[in-house]
C-alpha cells in the first residue's frame, strides 16, 4: 500500500516530501546527539587554531584532508559554541540526500530506504564528522557522469578526493570509469576537451590530499603492511562486509554503536553471512563493466586499508566500513541505464531487485534502532558535565584534566583545559609520538598531587575530571559522577580540588 502510494504521486511532491521528512527528523537527531571525542577533536583543531596555516600544522597527524576542518575553520571565526558545526553538518547531509534523491534514477521505494538507512540517517548525520562530505561529492560526481558533464565531474572529483582517504580512493576508481568510455565509445571533439581538463582538476585535487593525508614520520598511526595476509586480515575482510552491509547494531548492550546484533548471536553465523554478502553485493555490482569496475575496485582498496591501518586501532568502526555500502549504492546508480553485462547471470533482475530492497531494509531497520537509542540515552555525558559546571558557577574555576585534553568537555565548555602532568592549556589531542609519552609517564597519584599543587598556585579551589574513579584525599572530593554515557571514554568523574579552608565557592 505504502509502496503503491509512493509511486503515485508526482515527482515533485515525492521530493519535496521525503527531504523535508528527513530534514525534520535528522534535525531531531542532531538536536538530541551530544558531541563525542572524534566530533569535538576536529572542532578544536579549528577553534584553537589562529590561522590556516597553524590548521595545517595542527593537523599533520590526522590522516584527512582538510576541507571538513576549514569549513570548521569558518565557522569558528564567528561562534564558539558546537552546535553550530551540527547544523552545518545537518546543511552538509540535508543538501547530500537532496542530490541523491532528485538525481538517482533508482526506484522510489531504494531511495526511501536509503535516506533512512543507518547510515544516511544516523552514522553521517547525526555524528558530525567529514563523512557527509564525502556522500556530498560522490552523488555530485554520479549526477554530473551520467549527465556527461565532464568539467563539472573532474571539479567534483577534486573535492570528493579531499574528504577523506576514502573520498580519495573512490575519486580513484570513478576517474578510471571514466576514462573507461575511450575503449569503447569514441568521443567527439567537443567533448574530449572538458573530459582531459576535468581530469587535470581531479589529479591536481588527488596530490593534494595525498600531501595532506601522508603523516610524519614520527606519527603512531603508520600503515603495517604485514598484516595484509594474517588471520587478522581475514577477521577484517569479513567484518567489513558484515558491518557495511549488515550494521543492525545490538539493543540489548547498553553501549550501542559500534556493536552488532549478528555478531553478538553467533560469530560462526555472522561469518557466514559475510561470505555470502560479498558474493551477493559482487554479483549484483556485476550487472555492468563501470559499476563492476567502481564497486570491486573501490572495495578492494577501501579493505586493503583497513587492515594495514587496523593493528593504529584507528580504521575499525561501523563508519569506515559503511563507506563500502555507499559505494554499492553508487554502483547501484551507474548501472541504471547502461548496458548489461552478456555474462551469466546467476541472479535474475527480479531476484537482484528483492535482494537490494532486503539488505536496505536491514538497513531502515538499523537506522531506526540507532535513532532511538542515542535519542533515549546521552551518547556522551560530556554536555551533562558542562551543564552541571554551570549550573553550580565552577566554569570559571580552572578545569583541569589527566595526561590528556578531553575535547569534548573544552567545547562545550568552549575553554581549553589544564592538563596534567605538564599544566598546560590545551583543547584537542597532539598524535605525535613524543607527546603520547609525555602524557603518559606519570602515575595517577603523581598527576593527582601535581593537580593539587596547580590548583594551589592558582587560587583557592579547581575542577578535576577523569574516566576513572581516584578516590577521595583531604583535598580532593567526588561532586559527580557522570556514567551513563553510550560511549564508554565519554562518561566522567566529577572532582572539587581545595587547598584552603574556606572549600568551594
Amino acid at each position: 500500500m505504502i509502496g503503491s502510494f509512493i509511486t503515485k504521486i508526482n515527482r515533485h511532491s515525492f521530493v519535496v516530501f521525503l527531504l523535508l521528512t528527513f530534514a525534520a527528523l535528522s534535525l531531531l537527531g542532531i538536536i538530541h546527539h551530544e558531541i563525542w571525542l572524534d566530533e569535538a577533536h576536529h572542532w578544536l583543531l579549528a577553534r584553537d587554531s589562529k590561522s590556516m596555516l597553524e590548521l595545517w600544522r595542527n593537523t599533520r597527524y590526522e590522516g584527512h584532508p582538510l576541507l571538513w576542518n576549514l569549513i570548521l575553520f569558518v565557522i569558528t571565526r564567528f561562534t564558539n559554541d558546537p552546535l553550530w558545526m551540527q547544523l552545518s553538518h545537518w546543511v552538509i547531509s540535508v543538501v547530500a540526500a537532496s542530490v541523491f534523491v532528485s538525481s538517482s534514477p533508482l526506484p522510489r521505494s531504494w531511495k526511501v530506504l536509503f535516506v533512512f538507512g543507518y547510515f544516511m540517517l544516523f552514522e553521517y548525520t547525526m555524528l558530525s564528522r567529514n563523512y557527509s562530505l564525502l556522500l556530498l561529492f560522490f552523488f555530485l560526481s554520479l549526477r554530473f557522469y551520467t549527465a556527461s558533464r565532464y568539467l563539472a565531474l573532474g571539479i567534483s572529483l577534486f573535492f570528493l578526493s579531499n574528504t577523506h582517504l576514502f573520498g580519495l580512493i573512490i575519486a580513484g576508481w570513478f576517474t578510471i570509469v571514466m576514462l573507461s568510455n575511450t575503449h569503447n565509445e569514441p568521443l567527439l571533439a567537443k567533448e574530449s576537451r572538458p573530459r582531459k581538463l576535468g581530469l587535470v582538476i581531479f589529479l591536481v585535487g588527488a596530490l593534494l590530499s595525498i600531501i595532506q593525508i601522508y603523516p610524519p614520520g614520527n606519527s603512531p598511526f603508520l600503515p603495517t603492511v604485514g598484516t595484509l595476509f594474517s588471520s587478522i586480515g581475514i577477521e577484517r575482510f569479513l567484518a567489513v562486509f558484515l558491518k557495511a552491509f549488515f550494521p543492525i547494531p545490538d539493543p540489548f548492550d547498553y553501549h550501542f554503536w559500534n556493536s552488532n546484533l549478528l555478531t553478538g548471536i553467533s560469530k560462526i553465523l555472522a561469518g557466514i553471512v559475510s561470505v555470502i554478502l560479498i558474493f551477493v553485493t559482487i554479483l549484483i555490482a556485476a550487472d555492468t563493466r563501470k559499476s563492476l569496475i567502481l564497486f570491486l575496485g573501490a572495495s578492494v582498496s577501501i579493505i586493503a586499508v583497513v587492515i594495514i591501518l587496523y593493528p593504529a586501532s584507528i580504521v575499525q568502526a561501523s563508519r569506515h566500513f559503511g563507506i563500502l555500502y555507499i559505494v554499492f549504492v553508487g554502483s547501484l546508480w551507474l548501472a541504471s541505464g547502461e548496458e548489461k553485462t552478456r555474462s551469466p547471470k546467476l541472479l535474475s533482475a527480479k531476484r537482484k531487485s528483492m535482494v537490494v530492497t532486503f539488505l536496505l531494509l536491514i538497513q531502515v531497520v538499523a537506522g531506526a534502532t540507532a535513532f532511538y537509542l542515542d535519542l533515549e540515552r546521552p551518547f556522551s555525558e560530556s554536555r551533562n558535565v558542562v551543564s552541571f559546571l554551570e549550573q553550580n558557577n565552577f566554569l570559571h574555576k580552572p578545569i583541569i584534566t589527566f595526561t590528556a585534553p578531553i575535547p569534548a568537555i573544552s567545547s562545550y565548555a568552549q575553554q581549553k583545559t589544564y592538563t596534567m602532568p605538564s599544566g598546560e592549556q590545551a583543547g584537542f589531542f597532539s598524535w605525535g609520538k613524543r607527546e603520547l609519552e609525555i602524557n603518559t609517564t606519570a602515575s595517577a597519584s603523581d598527576l593527582l598531587k601535581k593537580a593539587e599543587r596547580f590548583v594551589a598556585d592558582h587560587g583557592d579551589t579547581g575542577i578535576l575530571i577523569v574516566y576513572q574513579p581516584i578516590g577521595e584525599t583531604k583535598n580532593t572530593r567526588l561532586l559527580k559522577a557522570f556514567t551513563k554515557g553510550v560511549v564508554q571514554i565519554e562518561n566522567y568523574y566529577v572532582y572539587l580540588i581545595s587547598t584552603s579552608d574556606r572549600g568551594s565557592d
